[in-house]
């Protein structure tokens, strides 16, 4: 086989028999994706299931050689980078965690995020993931509300040394 034929033959494919069998990749990986996320109860992106579908045939391939696997495999890491930035990106899925969560516990969203906060201030960043956590946030909205209050909590600590000068530091 020459160099690159099997991502000739998968872009064919993606664009050809496959698309008029199942539509624009695009809307069938997002409905994949939507399934998933409902069945996982954590959100999947269109990314995730393209990714995922790799890690499947590569799975296959480990167990028994079969040439489809390969070609399936280039073809969905192909619409994978089709699809950064086509799902809802991770500031949208804190947005609906926000809106949406409560703790079974009956902590409201907005108190746990202030918990949180105050934990990661105070250089205790476990215990604010422990907080969302029990307050029904998915895994990806944790991290992402971790990591912008870390870089809030930073950027406090270096405009206070700034404030400070040199002569007060000491």
């Amino acid at each position: 086989m020459s160099n690159g034929k099997i991502l000739m033959e998968a872009y064919e494919l993606l664009n050809g028999l496959r698309q008029r069998e199942y539509g624009p990749p695009v809307e069938c990986l997002d409905r994949t994706a939507s399934l998933w996320s409902s069945y996982l109860s954590r959100h999947v992106t269109a990314k995730d299931v393209g990714i995922c579908m790799v890690l499947l045939k590569i799975a296959r391939e480990s167990y028994a050689h079969n040439p489809d696997n390969i070609l399936d495999a280039c073809g969905y890491l192909a619409l994978a980078a089709d699809m950064v930035g086509s799902s809802l990106s991770d500031a949208e899925v804190v947005r609906e965690d926000l809106l949406t969560t409560d703790s079974e516990e009956g902590l409201p969203a907005g108190e746990a995020l202030s918990l949180a906060l105050a934990s990661v201030s105070c250089g205790e960043p476990v215990r604010a993931a422990g907080i969302l956590k029990g307050a029904g946030f998915s895994d990806a909205a944790a991290a992402c509300v971790l990591d912008g209050m870390l870089d809030l909590v930073m950027a406090r600590r270096e405009q206070g040394a700034k404030k400070e000068g040199p002569e007060d530091a000491a």
